[in-house]
């Protein structure tokens, strides 16, 4: 008879057996969910080991091993702080240069210059900032505060703008507090709410309005729709713009609708490719006549000028077509149809812009 616990095909898979007694050890030897250790969480393991009426629980070594694998950041960096939120896996990572922000172990959601925390380092946030070139804001809202990079600028270059930032995930906010230097004052407001929700309740008006809700690899499905971008409209000033980031977030063509529900509901979109990035930067306005590209250049140098070095990565250039774009082969996005995660992957053949 074969005694064998864990037998042939087990030990053709690298497995390894560990009593219930073993793995109750392994529970209060476990650290906690979130917090600061780094590695896979191993109470939701023993949790789910535990839940085997058996004598032995047989565990793939490579599981077991990967607890103590260094997280994939790059080599240079030094993990600072990892944390599961409700909402995001939140990772905090530093080198001798600067300070980083992800939601996941995937690109930089923010980077933070330690030795001048004003500059922007990640190319499509200072594109976001060229709101500040197509008018001159008195109020600003953001949705999405990740690292709080824009708000720091805006805070240092504009200090007199009243400033309304809109973040989902309270661990994102005290995040940002604690290791990226925002702070909340008689002119920042932070909110921690759902930005389509703030939307519809606000009173207020905004001349400038930062779209920049993404998770890791995804973005909010109601806020990407032609009826969540008609009441941002509604709250805009005459003079109001909206900024948005536009990831593509896959090969398919999620981008593209977005973009054609711009388009649908403002009078004006220039769009602004990010140089060697996939991103591409909306600038939404109620303007009934469409600025050339030379007023545009003009207007991005200026801000240059008044901004200093913390816009270095902004390239004075003219948006992607003289016209208003005009989006062909995908479909609008609403309330009733905004199949956002499929759009990331079909590429539709009939697809494209001009």
């Amino acid at each position: 008879m074969n005694h064998d616990p864990v037998g042939r095909a087990g030990r053709r898979m690298g497995t390894v057996a560990i009593s219930r007694k073993s793995a109750a050890a392994l529970w209060r030897a476990a650290p906690a969910a979130g917090g600061t250790a780094p590695g896979l969480n191993l109470k939701r393991l023993v949790v789910r080991l535990l839940s085997f009426r058996l004598p032995l629980l047989i565990i793939p070594v490579f599981t077991l091993a990967a607890c103590d694998v260094r997280p994939e950041i790059p080599k240079q960096e030094r993990l600072v702080y990892v944390h599961d939120s409700l909402y995001n896996h939140i990772v905090v990572s530093e080198d001798d240069e600067a300070r980083y922000l992800r939601f996941g172990y995937g690109a930089k959601q923010s980077a933070m210059t330690l030795g001048n925390p004003i500059a922007l380092r990640v190319p499509y946030t200072a594109y976001l900032a060229l709101g500040m070139a197509f008018t001159n804001p008195e109020r600003a809202l953001m949705i999405g505060l990740a690292g709080g990079s824009v708000a720091r600028l805006v805070r240092s270059v504009r200090p007199e703008v009243a400033l309304d930032v809109v973040e989902l995930d309270p661990d994102v906010v005290r995040v940002a507090e604690r290791y990226f230097g925002v702070d909340a004052d008689g002119s920042l407001r932070i909110h921690v709410d759902d930005g389509r929700m703030f939307v519809k309740r606000t009173t207020d008006r905004y001349d400038w309005v930062v779209l920049d809700a993404f998770h890791a690899d995804s973005m909010p499905h109601h806020m990407a729709t032609a009826e969540f971008f008609d009441e941002v409209k509604r709250i805009l000033t005459p003079r109001g713009v909206v900024t948005m980031n536009v990831a593509p977030l896959g090969p398919g063509v999620l981008y593209l609708s977005i973009i054609r529900t711009l388009v649908r509901v403002f009078p004006q979109v220039y769009l602004f490719q990010v140089p060697e990035r996939s991103n591409i930067v909306a600038v939404a306005t109620l303007d009934g006549a469409r600025l050339n590209g030379d007023q545009i250049v003009r207007s991005i140098r200026e801000l240059k000028t008044r901004t200093g070095d913390t816009l270095e990565l902004l390239i004075p250039a003219t948006p992607y077509g003289e016209r208003k774009p005009v989006v062909r082969g995908v479909p609008e996005l609403t309330d009733d149809y905004a199949p956002v995660d499929w759009l990331r992957y079909w590429r539709g053949s009939a697809a494209g812009i001009r």
